[in-house]
């Protein structure tokens, strides 16, 4: 009883055409997110078959390729929904705006490990040995930014490239070898 009376209740959400309650907006915006939310609403639910009002077609196409993980969260919250349909129109602009992710700044890059170095010296193109150490620098440099201070230290380290003579020259390891077609000359 009580969910029929949180259903129809104060903030339950617009009343569908037939006179049956809509879904929640708390119960759509739980289901789907605030970015979804922002973009499309409950409009009726009548006999099990919610009607959605999206935004764009592309919204509406997006919504009906993720309609059953959202009728699996909306029926997981009590709500008795079998089916989807979108149909696109004007969406009304939500009370709250969207809570906005705070931006980062990018971390300053971390000196390589002396283990990492020292692989990086076998590599004999000077451009590439550059690259692939700015890129490990700056990966560091991340892990060490989102990592959580109880992770042990150095357990995020940068692991060493394996030798290009050990691992990718192994035979069948390309498709066209495991087909039996010829080894690829370079």
């Amino acid at each position: 009883m009580r969910g029929v009376v949180r259903r129809a209740g104060p903030g339950g959400g617009a009343v569908g055409v037939s006179g049956r309650p809509n879904i929640p907006k708390e119960d759509w915006e739980a289901a789907v997110g605030p970015r979804i939310a922002e973009r499309a609403e409950p409009v009726e639910l009548d006999r099990g078959t919610l009607i959605v009002r999206a935004a764009t077609s592309v919204w509406a196409s997006e919504l009906t390729l993720l309609s059953v993980a959202i009728l699996e969260r909306l029926r997981a919250r009590g709500l008795d929904v079998s089916a989807m349909r979108c149909r696109v129109g004007t969406v009304e602009a939500r009370a709250q705006p969207t809570a906005r992710r705070p931006s980062r700044a990018v971390p300053a890059p971390l000196p390589l490990p002396r283990v990492l170095e020292r692989a990086l010296a076998e590599v004999d193109d000077a451009e590439l040995r550059d690259a692939i150490g700015a890129a490990a620098s700056a990966n560091l440099a991340w892990q060490g930014y989102v990592t959580d201070a109880a992770t042990p230290e150095g357990s995020r380290a940068a692991r060493v490239p394996r030798s290009a003579g050990t691992e990718t020259d192994r035979q069948g390891r390309t498709t066209g070898e495991a087909r039996g077609a010829p080894p690829r000359r370079p």
